[in-house]
């Protein structure tokens, strides 16, 4: 994943939300959402990103449905660097997930939280272009100690709480 391709860069520890979640329930994250459905697994998923935003020097992916829980939304908004990264290349862009929507529609209904969510807009067509960008990006800034990275699954949102300009 992009995240721990970051992790890697800036060796730091990545941590995955939804490895976290499978850590504390005792099934799939599909058989709880099953079993207690989506608003709890979306309190859950928050109270696990509270959690994992108070460690220091780690990168941090998530769930792309993150975003639809206000309470996520309101602490997104408080990190100082978040890149929304995009792209719409995938095979499956016209099959259902498991909101029963196809990932342009997907997105069509999350874009404006995404996007509320982030100062900056990026474009990828390859991990490689990514890869290139970020390495651009980082070039301006001077890491901190601590460092948060979340990526939302699907459309590939980043969060950054590294640097301070040079």
């Amino acid at each position: 994943t992009y995240g721990r391709y970051i992790a890697d860069e800036l060796d730091m520890e990545w941590i995955d939300t939804d490895d976290e979640i499978l850590k504390v329930i005792d099934c799939s994250i599909l058989d709880f959402i099953h079993k207690f459905g989506w608003d709890e697994f979306r309190k859950l998923e928050y109270k696990i990103l509270c959690d994992v935003v108070q460690q220091d020097n780690v990168i941090i992916s998530t769930g792309g449905g993150i975003i639809e829980y206000e309470k996520s939304r309101k602490l997104l908004n408080i990190i100082q660097y978040s890149i929304l990264l995009r792209r719409d290349d995938y095979d499956d862009i016209e099959k259902n997930n498991i909101y029963g929507m196809t990932y342009q529609s997907l997105w069509e209904k999350r874009k404006h939280w995404y996007r509320q969510c982030s100062r900056y807009e990026h474009y990828t067509t390859s991990k490689y272009d990514f890869r290139e960008w970020f390495d651009k990006i980082m070039n301006k800034f001077v890491p901190t100690i601590h460092s948060t990275f979340l990526s939302l699954a699907n459309n590939h949102f980043y969060e950054l709480d590294i640097p301070k300009e040079i």
